[in-house]
């Protein structure tokens, strides 16, 4: 039963999903990748199964075998309404993979502003880093995205903090020929000392 609530989940299939739970079936069984069938209904963007599997008891922060979530499946997938309906649950913003990835680094990288605001609004930590070093900030700026760059840096984030290569935000923005950025980091920069990637943990 809970095989087919998860596969009824990713399809989308309202239907067939609110049938299932009408039944003694367990809403948090997981698959051999340890994913539920609230995280795949979130990476697939399906708000109405999403808000009937809240009801019944979905655990919002069920980590997979790596670490994921649904918040950072749909954080990555750009679902904001999804992103939502969890953050309303409490889902926690902070949550980490086993190699540091965050909702915050998921929507960062792949620019979606409205989610990354989202985040932020509910005071996420703005300096968390990737396993690799890379913060938000770093991926933001190394995917051109002037806006999220913006506002991350009005949340604070550290623009001299540097990842295990050695490089911050304004070196991958840089390298990359994003010169809008350039000079938006320029701009705050101070001149103290680069952080190193592992300040944060």
């Amino acid at each position: 039963m809970g095989n087919r609530l998860i596969t009824a989940s990713e399809r989308g299939n309202i239907k067939q999903v609110l049938h299932i739970l009408k039944k003694r079936v367990d809403v948090n069984s997981v698959d051999e990748y340890g994913n539920t069938a609230l995280m795949y209904a979130s990476f697939e963007g399906h708000l109405k199964v999403v808000k009937a599997l809240l009801e019944k008891g979905a655990n919002v922060d069920h980590p997979n075998r790596i670490g994921n979530t649904a918040l950072i499946w749909a954080s990555y997938k750009g679902q904001m309404d999804i992103v939502m309906a969890l953050l309303e649950k409490g889902a926690n913003v902070d949550h980490q993979t086993k190699d540091g990835w965050t909702a915050l680094i998921s929507a960062s990288s792949q620019g979606h502003s409205d989610i990354v605001n989202a985040l932020l609004e509910r005071g996420v930590n703005v300096n968390h880093p990737y396993m690799n070093g890379d913060t938000a900030l770093i991926k933001a700026s190394d995917k051109g995205h002037l806006d999220i760059v913006k506002a991350l840096l009005e949340k604070g984030a550290y623009v001299n903090h540097t990842n295990k290569d050695g490089k911050t935000a304004l070196d991958v923005a840089r390298d990359k020929g994003f010169q809008n950025i350039v000079s938006v980091l320029m701009q705050v920069r101070i001149s103290v000392r680069s952080v190193p990637w592992n300040s944060f943990l």
